[in-house]
């Protein structure tokens, strides 16, 4: 799969992402904001395109 293609990817899911940790916020349903959080860490880490922020925002979470 071509590098671009998975940027793209991460950028589309990204926002999805969010929305949910809002929601899992508002709602305290804590299983599901580790769960998303831990994905976010590993999309971008695993990934490494210089979406450190986002990386850095999972190993907070």
């Amino acid at each position: 799969m071509d590098l671009e293609i998975l940027k793209d990817m991460l950028k589309e899911n990204l926002q999805t992402k969010i929305d949910l940790l809002s929601k899992d916020l508002k709602t305290n349903d804590f299983d599901s904001i580790l769960n998303v959080a831990h994905q976010l860490k590993g999309n971008s880490g695993a990934l490494a395109l210089g979406y450190n922020n986002v990386n850095d925002l999972g190993k907070k979470l």
